[in-house]
């Protein structure tokens, strides 16, 4: 999607839902700095039909670059994007045209109910590159994001201008019941001293000291 602006991928009935799987690109990209207010809903990128088995992409699920504005909505119970599967990274952010997008509701590395691995991107499951003011997260139930079962940071920042970028309520590590955790190797770290996140609220497991922390 090339400098495209307000359309829906998705949507909130079953009919609506696309499954975007073994592409050996992103499985769905959004570009341009005119590519502004469009809506990822409902989806299953990565998974297969059922949103249990791992059909991936190579690259990233949801790629964002030079892009402002967009929403990768999974807030409807019944139609969560579920963003999962082998490959580079699960959700991306790129270029400083990248602002003022948000990330809500979505089931990042696991299956269609949240409580089975279905990841194992090498980056992780949200890479933010060089992009400032995005929003990854809210401050109720339905808006956060379960980030997990990855061999890299549940989230990573990185690259000059990566900055005011805000993760709220997730869950970065433990799948959707909190309790049977199922690992990230890093919870979230910045790369670069230039690059900064926000975090609040968010329930995290990090393998290396082995303990969750609010």
């Amino acid at each position: 999607m090339q400098n495209a602006f307000n359309n829906t991928i998705g949507g909130t009935t079953v009919g609506a839902r696309n499954v975007i799987a073994r592409n050996d690109s992103n499985g769905h990209i959004i570009a341009g700095r005119s590519a502004t207010g469009n809506l990822v809903q409902g989806n299953y990128i990565g998974p297969d039909v059922t949103g249990t088995t791992a059909l991936g992409n190579v690259f990233h699920g949801v790629h964002i670059s030079d892009a402002p504005s967009n929403t990768v909505d999974g807030t409807t119970a019944a139609a969560p994007n579920i963003i999962s599967g082998r490959g580079t990274g699960e959700v991306s952010f790129e270029g400083s045209g990248t602002i003022g997008n948000v990330v809500i509701g979505n089931y990042i590395g696991t299956n269609v109910t949240g409580t089975a691995a279905l990841g194992n991107a090498s980056v992780g499951g949200v890479s933010i590159h060089g992009a400032p003011g995005n929003i990854i997260g809210g401050t109720t139930g339905r808006a956060r994001n379960v980030i997990s079962d990855h061999s890299g940071p549940g989230i990573v920042i990185w690259g000059a201008g990566a900055t005011e970028n805000l993760s709220q309520g997730n869950f970065i590590g433990p799948r959707i019941d909190q309790f049977a955790k199922r690992p990230s190797i890093r919870a979230m770290r910045p790369r670069t001293a230039s690059a900064s996140l926000t975090r609040d609220g968010n329930a995290r497991y990090v393998r290396r000291s082995s303990r969750a922390s609010e």
